[in-house]
């Protein structure tokens, strides 16, 4: 039987990027199989927006098939 695909997604912004760790670490713990991710950056600054693209490619490596998208 094959899964449906899911989104898991959330809007972000730079006033909390103490979370992002954390948020990635609990993506890594979601047991579903058939998900991609996708954030949304709201933030000031483009500093928040790298931070959140090197946690995807990273992510990504790590999860072959699965996309992580940020916006």
């Amino acid at each position: 039987m094959v899964l449906p695909k899911i989104l898991v997604g959330c809007p972000t912004c730079d006033l909390k990027a103490n979370a992002l760790d954390q948020y990635a670490e609990g993506l890594h713990q979601l047991t579903y199989p058939n998900f991609d991710v996708l954030i949304e950056d709201n933030s000031t600054t483009p500093y928040n927006t790298e931070k959140i693209k090197k946690i995807a490619q990273d992510w990504e490596k790590i999860h072959p098939g699965r996309t992580f998208r940020v916006i």
